[in-house]
C-alpha cells in the first residue's frame, strides 16, 4: 500500500477513536439526517463509518487526489457500504458544486496545509451556505506543543517555517500552526451560532505503529512532509536527511514524549425567524 495512504489512515482512525466517534457534538446521534459532505475526506474513513452506522444518509466524501477517490471507494465497497460515494473536486476552498442547504452536516479536518490564511474566511462562509437552517458545520484542526526531543523541535520548527512562508499559518509567528484557535472564530464571523469546541490528546508520533516498526513509521511521516520543506527555503536535502537520521533515534527513545492536541470547532447555521414562529404556534 501507498505508504501516504497508510499516514492518512492511521490517522483517520486515530481521529475518530480520540474524538470518541464520528459525530460526539451531537452525542453521535445522526438518525434524523439525510445528507453529510466529507470534504478533503482523505481515504473516506470517516464518511464510510458514518455510512455505516446510518444506512438512512447520503454520505457524500471529496476529495482532489484521484487515488483517494479510488481508496475511498474500494473502501466502501469493502465494508459493504451502498450509501456513500467519493467524487474528485480540485477547487475545495471558494466554491462546492452542491445547492444552498443541501447538507445535515459538513465535516471537514485538516485543512491548514490545503488553504491559504485568505482563503479560511470564505471556505467557512461556502460551508454554511451548503449546510441547511439547523444543520452542523463541524472543523477539525491540530496543533503541535512540545516534545524532549531537540531534532523533533528542530524538524517542527522547520515544517512551521514552511507553513508560514506559503502563507498557511494562522499563527501571528512561526511557533504554532494556528488554525485550531481560530476554529470559533471563524464560525462566528460566517454567521454559525451555538458553537462548541472539544479538545482531544494527539498521539501522532507514538502511535503503537510506529513502535512495532519505528524506523518505517517515521519515513512514511517525514515523506509526507518533506515537499513542504524542500519547496520552501528553509532546508536543503542533505540536511534534511541528516536531521531525518537523528529524529529516528530520538523519537524511539523510551522516554520520548509528546503534547499535541486536536481541536473540534461546530457551530449550527442559524434557522430563519419565520421557520422559529412557525414551529412555537
Amino acid at each position: 500500500m501507498d505508504p501516504a495512504i497508510t499516514r492518512l489512515l492511521v490517522q483517520e482512525r486515530q481521529l475518530i477513536e480520540q474524538m470518541e466517534g464520528v459525530f460526539p457534538e451531537r452525542g453521535n446521534d445522526l438518525h434524523d439526517f439525510t445528507r453529510v459532505l466529507d470534504l478533503a475526506c482523505g481515504t473516506g474513513t470517516w464518511a464510510v463509518q458514518v455510512a455505516y452506522e446510518n444506512p438512512q444518509v447520503e454520505v457524500i466524501g471529496v476529495e482532489h487526489h484521484q487515488q483517494l477517490v479510488h481508496y475511498a471507494t474500494h473502501l466502501a465497497k469493502t465494508r459493504g457500504v451502498q450509501n456513500a460515494s467519493f467524487t474528485l473536486l480540485m477547487d475545495q476552498t471558494t466554491s462546492f458544486p452542491f445547492p444552498d442547504r443541501h447538507f445535515d452536516l459538513v465535516n471537514a479536518h485538516f485543512l491548514f496545509t490545503l488553504l491559504r490564511v485568505e482563503e479560511w474566511p470564505g471556505f467557512v462562509r461556502e460551508c454554511l451556505r451548503i449546510t441547511r437552517p439547523g444543520g452542523y458545520l463541524r472543523l477539525i484542526e491540530p496543533e503541535w506543543e512540545a516534545t524532549n526531543s531537540q531534532a523533533f523541535e528542530q524538524f517542527k520548527g522547520l515544517f512551521l517555517q514552511g507553513l508560514k512562508r506559503r502563507g498557511q499559518s494562522l499563527s501571528p509567528d512561526d511557533k504554532h500552526i494556528g488554525a485550531a484557535f481560530l476554529l470559533r472564530a471563524l464560525l462566528a464571523q460566517a454567521g454559525a451560532t451555538e458553537i462548541s469546541q472539544r479538545f482531544a490528546m494527539y498521539t501522532y508520533w507514538t502511535e503503537p505503529q510506529r513502535s512495532r516498526n519505528p524506523d518505517w513509521w517515521l519515513e512514511v511521516i517525514a515523506q509526507s512532509v518533506r515537499p513542504l520543506l524542500l519547496s520552501e527555503p528553509v532546508s536543503d536535502q542533505a540536511d534534511l536527511e541528516q536531521l531525518v537520521q537523528i529524529l529516528a533515534r530520538e523519537v524511539t527513545r523510551k522516554d520520548f514524549t509528546e503534547v499535541a492536541y486536536i481541536l473540534s470547532a461546530c457551530g449550527r447555521k442559524p434557522e430563519p425567524i419565520c421557520e422559529h414562529l412557525k414551529s412555537s404556534l
